[in-house]
């Protein structure tokens, strides 16, 4: 009788302890998957991006679609909730590729917001910048666009290519580049190529380069924050050159190709440099 009693006692104890062990599974198993969300984020992201089309540049409709602008707000909020502990122990390669996703994410979602805009720098009567709308919460801390990209990429990964593989919605900017978890030195060095391809008019007769001002900006940075010695060209930095234009020619010639239109090869003395007036309006 005891014994029969002592069995029934016991059944609810058994119980709980069973619950409680299932419970730790699957706390271990969503462990376990967390650490793999910011790849599968990442590989959701690239298949957003590629909807864009070969331009990489949003159209209208793209702006406009419901549905894409649905999915840019599910990839924005899942790159968001990465806990703080998890980017910790992240390379600082892999850091790069998160932020300027997150970023050029961030940019695609806050025209879409408020699409059509004449220029991406203002949006309503106010005249609020686009670029400091604290519209995203990240690390329990609320960012705008150029906090992700003053506080951010600009002071913690000091790269000179970074500017060139950040959308900023602008005809003139570069386009929308994915950034893998894999080879982040190469799609750095792919995105500045592709803007110098893409921007930079050069008149070989003539010997000179025309510029969007994106490039006369980032020299103002890099001559604060000296640019590093793997981007100098030693042909081109030891002539009589004013230190700007060594600089700006030292960093195209490494990564302007022979399938820029007129290509001419930089270190010549008689090229000369002029800016041209940066385009803010929105470009698909």
């Amino acid at each position: 009788m005891q014994s029969d009693l002592y069995r029934v006692s016991a059944r609810p104890f058994i119980a709980t302890l069973f619950l409680v062990f299932l419970s730790l599974c699957f706390r271990t198993v969503r462990a376990e998957k967390t650490e793999y969300d910011l790849k599968s984020v990442f590989s959701e992201l690239k298949n957003y991006i590629e909807e864009i089309g070969p331009s990489g540049r949003p159209s209208a409709v793209f702006f406009n679609d419901t549905h894409y602008k649905n999915v840019c707000r599910r990839i924005l909020n899942k790159l968001t909730r990465l806990p703080l502990s998890s980017y910790e122990q992240l390379t600082h390669e892999v850091r790069l590729a998160f932020w300027i996703n997150l970023h050029n994410l961030y940019v695609i979602k806050v025209i879409s917001d408020h699409y059509p805009v004449k220029s991406n720098r203002y949006i309503s009567a106010p005249l609020k910048k686009l670029f400091d709308l604290p519209e995203l919460e990240i690390f329990n801390k609320r960012r705008t666009i150029n906090q992700i990209r003053n506080e951010i990429l600009k002071k913690e990964f000091k790269d000179p290519r970074i500017p060139f593989c950040l959308y900023m919605g602008a005809k003139d900017g570069p386009q929308v580049h994915f950034f893998s978890l894999e080879n982040q030195s190469y799609d750095l060095g792919e995105a500045v190529h592709v803007y110098v391809r893409d921007n930079c008019m050069i008149n070989s007769k003539r010997k000179f380069i025309i510029l969007t001002q994106l490039i006369e900006w980032w020299l103002e940075e890099w001559t604060a924050a000296p640019l590093p010695k793997q981007y100098f060209d030693p042909k081109i930095m030891t002539t009589n050159r004013a230190p700007g234009e060594k600089i700006i020619l030292s960093f195209l010639n490494k990564y302007i190709q022979y399938d820029t239109p007129n290509y001419i090869l930089l270190t010549d003395p008689k090229i000369k440099i002029r800016f041209k007036r940066f385009n803010w309006s929105v470009g698909g």
